[in-house]
């Protein structure tokens, strides 16, 4: 048996937002499977730095240290890796996250690393942490890479997804996440968890880092069902946002999950912060959802340029988007609209596609976001065949003022762009009352009151 010790990092970020790390507490439920003694850190949610927290570690001792990080991360992940090896010299040290995904070789390149996992870990980590607790010499196990040996084998997706055993939810202090501003902002009840019931995404847009591969697996309605159950009698668990990628990917199976809800009596709040594919909606699955308690629904637009959309392999069927916004509207569910600005050769006019669009939707909500180019992604390569990515720091990652910019059109014009459809969609009258006929909780407005005047003057024009 060996201690471990699973844990995000933190670093400030503008206009953040957060969620139970659902990875860490399947990786909890696994090892405890194992028989090893595990507890969970979640510095991200805390807003604490690890520095904080070195002396609780000592005392633990974990014989393995966990850190899951996002890009954001980078710079944290080196100075925690350096106060780790001070205060547990003896701890092994893996990493993983999707930062992993597209930054293998920055990773294996930090003093102290032992060893970084790329794609699923629930498999390979019980098996690692086996080979470090007996003094053996790692396997060679897919998506997991050392430093100095050669890369081992790609990650292999976990098929079975019904086989995994639900996240270790007591390791998580809830209640944090109730204090903390959660992904989509608005929210029905307090007491909310995330969950995810399928894994992957067989599409290919290029700006998408696609952690959890192309090929798209599920869990069955029974168990996904069967887990909000579990939140709900043993959590007092009211609210349940899907963090899947594609969960309507499936019809039939996002129509059985939302009839088992209603069958069963939940009585739950139903979320999708990371939106769900427009393409792949339906009256009768609106419809459903709607019944089994689904008060919001974001859309990934991106862009309304043709062009663009080719480009980006989105290829978004916008006569079927815009019935199925109308549609969503008419049941009494807020929409949102994803939207991004600063795509390769992207032109002003192209850019004012996109922006009159968005002024001439049904929508409740939209999001303007700045391009933000990541290593492992299909647009990287563009950037780097472009020059851009020599300076690349990922400290500057930022939606509002990003560290590349590939666009045909000034940062200056884009963030003007943005500054004018905020305005003008958000000062309408008739939309204001929308916004506040549906909100599930009038204090919101507060809170989306802040958010747009951010979105006008968080950055300074370039």
């Amino acid at each position: 048996m060996a201690k471990v010790l699973l844990a995000t990092l933190f670093k400030r970020q503008k206009n953040a937002q957060m969620a139970p790390p659902l990875g860490l507490l399947y990786l909890g439920a696994v090892l405890r499977q194992a028989r090893h003694e595990v507890r969970i850190l979640d510095l991200r949610t805390r807003e604490e730095p690890l520095a904080a927290h070195l002396e609780t570690i000592a005392r633990f001792a974990p014989d393995v240290v966990g850190l899951s990080v996002i890009i954001n991360e980078a710079q944290v992940l080196q100075s925690a890796v350096e106060e780790l090896k001070k205060h547990v010299p003896l701890a092994r040290i893996v990493v993983g996250g999707p930062y992993v995904h597209g930054s293998l070789l920055h990773v294996l390149r930090i003093p102290g690393v032992d060893a970084a996992v790329r794609g699923e870990g629930e498999v390979v980590l019980p098996k690692l942490v086996a080979a470090w607790a007996n003094d053996e010499t790692p396997p060679d196990l897919p998506g997991v890479a050392y430093p100095g040996r050669t890369l081992g084998p790609e990650p292999e997706p976990i098929l079975d997804l019904d086989a995994l055993p639900y996240p270790a939810w007591d390791l998580a202090d809830i209640a944090l996440y109730q204090r903390r501003t959660r992904h989509g902002y608005l929210y029905k009840y307090d007491r909310y968890f995330s969950l995810s019931s399928s894994r992957g995404c067989p599409y290919e847009c290029a700006f998408c880092l696609n952690t959890f591969g192309r090929r798209y697996r599920t869990r069955s309605p029974e168990s996904v069902v069967g887990e909000i159950e579990a939140l709900t009698r043993g959590y007092n668990i009211r609210e349940i946002h899907f963090v899947d990628d594609d969960f309507n990917l499936d019809l039939d199976r996002a129509k059985r999950i939302c009839d088992l809800i209603v069958e069963r009596g939940l009585n739950i709040a139903i979320t999708f912060p990371a939106g769900l594919r427009a393409d792949r909606m339906d009256r009768e699955l609106i419809d459903k959802l709607a019944r089994a308690g689904c008060f919001k629904i974001p859309y990934g637009i991106e862009t309304a340029s043709p062009r663009l959309q080719a480009l980006l392999k989105k290829n978004v069927n916008f006569a079927k988007l815009e019935m199925v916004i109308e549609h969503t509207a008419a049941r009494g569910i807020i929409t949102q609209g994803f939207f991004m600005l600063g795509f390769p050769g992207e032109t002003e006019e192209e850019a004012r596609q996109t922006v009159d669009y968005a002024l001439r939707s049904k929508l409740t909500f939209i999001t303007f976001n700045h391009l933000n180019v990541l290593p492992g992604t299909a647009l990287w390569d563009v950037a780097e065949r472009a020059g851009k990515t020599q300076d690349f720091d990922p400290a500057r990652i930022d939606y509002d003022d990003p560290p590349i910019h590939l666009a045909a059109a000034s940062p200056r014009a884009l963030k003007r762009l943005v500054r004018r459809v905020h305005l003008r969609f958000y000062l309408n009258p008739r939309r204001l009352w929308r916004i506040w006929r549906l909100l599930p909780q009038k204090k919101h407005f507060f809170g989306f009151s802040k958010l747009f005047f951010g979105k006008l003057f968080w950055f300074k024009e370039k």
